[in-house]
């Protein structure tokens, strides 16, 4: 099967881009690895299906960690980064 490629001029990145890719983790879990297609327009449909209850759901992300949390990791986590490159 053919799949076209996207190029980015600007790749997101930070929270942005996890968001997208948490999104596109969520629609290959629940709609793309749990059923197979004849053709490509049958999985393009099922795509545009996914986005569009998706959308009318409206529901969001719920962070799991409280933000001190999130926060202490990535001190430590740039603490030992930086002792690593000394």
């Amino acid at each position: 099967m053919w799949i076209p490629q996207k190029n980015f001029n600007h790749r997101p990145h930070g929270k942005h881009g996890h968001m997208i890719e948490r999104w596109f983790g969520e629609i290959t879990n629940k709609r793309i690895r749990r059923e197979s297609w004849e053709s490509v327009g049958q999985l393009k449909k099922a795509i545009k299906d996914f986005i569009s209850g998706w959308n009318k759901a409206g529901r969001g992300f719920k962070w799991t960690k409280k933000p001190d949390e999130i926060l202490t990791k990535i001190h430590k986590a740039r603490t030992e980064t930086v002792l690593v490159n000394e």
